[in-house]
């Protein structure tokens, strides 16, 4: 009986997270998705607790699973930073998802003034 409570709570937890996943939120002054945060205004780009300039991204990668660098599929955010160069982002759901995060994002970068990565 403890078995099937444990496995019941797991299936609860797994469809919550599908059903919760990072929503996107834009509008004339940011854009935010999956942890990541970009300020037009102000030209910044925060992912998770790291803060950058928009012009220090210097790459976004799709990354698909089984290429050796993620086992789920994400995206990479390459940036000019000695300590973290990489904020690797998983991106769960179906679909291209990923690839529509990649494409928002490097609008967002455009839009606060960075580069252009399409």
């Amino acid at each position: 009986m403890l078995l099937y409570l444990i496995v019941a709570i797991v299936v609860g937890f797994l469809i919550y997270k599908i059903l919760t996943k990072p929503r996107l939120q834009a509008n004339e002054d940011f854009y935010e998705q999956h942890g990541v945060k970009v300020n037009f205004k102000e030209g910044t780009i925060t992912i998770r607790n790291h803060r950058y300039t928009v012009n220090q991204v210097t790459g976004i990668k799709i990354i698909e699973p089984g290429s050796g660098k993620l086992t789920t599929r994400g995206v990479e955010i390459e940036v000019d930073d000695f300590e973290k160069p990489i904020h690797k982002i998983t991106i769960g759901g179906f679909g291209n998802q990923q690839k529509m995060f990649a494409q928002r994002l490097s609008v967002a970068l455009r839009k606060a003034g960075g580069p252009n990565f399409v």
